[in-house]
């Protein structure tokens, strides 16, 4: 046998080896990406939990989570149409209750914006003003 038999049979054998490994890592990356990112956006790093939820979808298209605090991370942005689209995605991967009531509270936020809108073309309604607060969506915390 020939030293680059035994080579490829020796990088064979730690594939196989390493395979069940290589799963479980995968797995535990993504609950890892996922604490990392919500813990990043307590600290007001949006950015940088935005970029690790990211990366969870890159492993875990279907990652619910990682949807609804991809969306709750948009709307902060004031990036309406991208929250949608990911809390529309996290409802379809889950039917979780927090992502229902996050989803809720957005339609809710974005209705009312459109109505402020509405009535400051015409004249502002009373005891409303442009800078009213937003809806109250929260990332999840756990994966």
């Amino acid at each position: 046998m020939n030293l680059a038999t035994i080579f490829a049979r020796r990088a064979l054998l730690a594939v196989c080896l390493l395979a069940p490994f290589c799963a479980w890592a995968q797995t535990s990356g993504v609950e890892d990406t996922l604490r990392f990112g919500t813990e990043a956006a307590k600290r007001g790093l949006w950015t940088e939990a935005m970029f690790r939820w990211n990366r969870v979808l890159k492993l875990d298209p279907s990652n619910a989570k990682a949807h609804n605090n991809l969306a709750v991370a948009y709307e902060r942005e004031g990036k309406f149409e991208e929250a949608r689209q990911h809390y529309e995605a996290a409802l379809k991967a889950t039917g979780a209750s927090e992502v229902r009531e996050n989803y809720t509270r957005f339609t809710q936020f974005v209705q009312q914006r459109v109505e402020r809108s509405a009535a400051a073309a015409g004249a502002e309604a009373p005891g409303q003003t442009a800078g009213a607060a937003k809806a109250q969506t929260q990332p999840e915390d756990e994966p």
